[in-house]
């Protein structure tokens, strides 16, 4: 996989600036993670971009129904979460063999909590995907939780930041993250000749992206832009 490094020093020869005289780190972060975001948004479309992993939330206290604080900030362990495919539930402190999967539920029901778990029956344990969020049924005892789910890729603000999506995200980003910077300082005419290059090599990554998924069924789609509009930065 490629770094963000690589893509400055693609984006520092083709905007004439191969030693990094003005396309300072400080001014080019910010850029590159406008446009990765934008191709992630784009490629949501066509394929599935994201990291699967599956992440341990430990001892939450009894009673918690909300995991939204559990999202906020990097250092968090729901941080980027996109979408949740499993949970599972233990007690906590107990070996993980004690962990159990927890029904999704379009709406939570009103459960009250008792000695063996949510409710009556263990088995009643669940979540509610809602607002972009993870709510739960209360328990009465501290629980650890551990989630399945798809989860945005890091982002790029330093040199050494790996790439994630695909191995070829490299030439987008850098014909995009260039678009974007010559449209910051008025070159029209690089901002429609890397544009047209920044979709072409995109698109290249969604085909790729499709038919590494073909068993789950995604249909080619688009966000924004085309081919035939050269004047979408990404």
């Amino acid at each position: 996989m490629g770094t963000a490094g690589d893509v400055r020093k693609r984006v520092g020869a083709l905007l004439g600036d191969p030693d990094f005289d003005w396309l300072t780190q400080q001014y080019f972060y910010p850029m590159l993670q406008q446009v990765y975001e934008q191709q992630i948004s784009y490629l949501t479309g066509t394929s599935n971009p994201f990291d699967q992993k599956r992440v341990f939330v430990g001892n939450l206290d009894a009673g918690t129904t909300d995991l939204t604080p559990y999202f906020k900030t990097p250092d968090k362990p729901l941080y980027g979460l996109y979408f949740p495919r499993l949970i599972w539930w233990k007690q906590a402190g107990l070996p993980e063999n004690y962990y159990r999967q927890m029904q999704v539920y379009n709406s939570l029901p009103d459960l009250w909590p008792s000695a063996n778990g949510p409710a009556s029956y263990n088995t009643q344990a669940g979540y509610e995907w809602r607002g972009n969020f993870i709510f739960i049924t209360p328990f009465a005892f501290n629980i650890d939780l551990r989630v399945l789910g798809d989860f945005l890729p890091s982002p790029l603000t330093k040199d050494a930041d790996v790439i994630g999506v695909h191995p070829m995200m490299v030439h987008p980003l850098a014909y995009g993250t260039a678009a974007l910077i010559a449209a910051e300082r008025g070159n029209q005419d690089w901002v429609q000749a890397y544009s047209s290059q920044a979709m072409a090599s995109l698109d290249e990554v969604a085909a790729q992206l499709v038919r590494q998924q073909q068993k789950n069924n995604f249909r080619v789609g688009r966000i924004v832009g085309g081919r035939g509009n050269t004047n979408n930065i990404i």
